[in-house]
């Protein structure tokens, strides 16, 4: 849920505006949790580098989830962005390294 928000703090007579808000779990939907694929997407969003193979424990699977509410609702919230890497990202990539959530 997004919320637009505009704050009055009488003491320190503080006006505070925020744009969006946005409420959601601390952990990720149990869809995401109970099915290996989806638990696979969260442990590759949990990575702190392109080579970074995280653990599967609690704490990764909400630092992933944290980074995909992140990404795709403030980053692409219509869906509508257009992402064109271009082939040079693509010819740098290790190949023995599994890429993705399903390798």
């Amino acid at each position: 849920m997004y919320q637009d928000v505009a704050l009055w703090h009488k003491s320190s007579e503080t006006l505070l505006i925020c744009d969006a808000l946005f409420a959601t779990t601390d952990d990720p939907p149990a869809a995401l949790v109970d099915l290996p694929e989806y638990r696979q997407a969260l442990l590759f969003h949990a990575r702190d580098s392109p080579t970074d193979l995280p653990e599967d424990t609690v704490e990764n699977r909400r630092k992933g989830w944290r980074r995909i509410v992140l990404l795709f609702n403030f980053f692409f919230p219509t869906y509508s962005a257009k992402v064109d890497l271009g082939l040079k990202p693509l010819i740098a990539l290790d190949t023995s390294f599994p890429r993705g959530w399903a390798g």
